[in-house]
């Protein structure tokens, strides 16, 4: 019975765990590497271009309208994808397929 559980238990940890743990340090990979311009999706749903980002600061100001240049203060953990080109030329950040 032993060796049948940890077989599972392994097979849990390099199925569901180990890939989870890759992806969260990607993701805090791109967070530490904010710059300015770089288009964001925050957690709820905001599209914005980051303004400013610092490594030292818990916070990011992004813009979310050109037309009138408003500007939101996030922090910095709530940004969950950083866009790239590909991201915006096929349209996957606004919701199109």
């Amino acid at each position: 019975m032993l060796p049948a559980m940890l077989a599972i238990m392994v097979l849990y940890f390099l199925l569901m765990v180990r890939p989870q743990q890759q992806e969260q340090s990607k993701v805090s990979e791109k967070l530490a590497n904010l710059k300015k311009n770089d288009r964001v999706v925050t957690a709820g749903g905001i599209l914005g271009t980051v303004v400013s980002s610092r490594a030292e600061s818990e916070y990011t100001t992004i813009k979310i309208d050109e037309a009138s240049n408003t500007k939101m203060q996030i922090r910095t953990t709530s940004i969950v994808r950083v866009l790239t080109d590909e991201d915006q030329k096929s349209g996957t950040a606004s919701g199109k397929k």
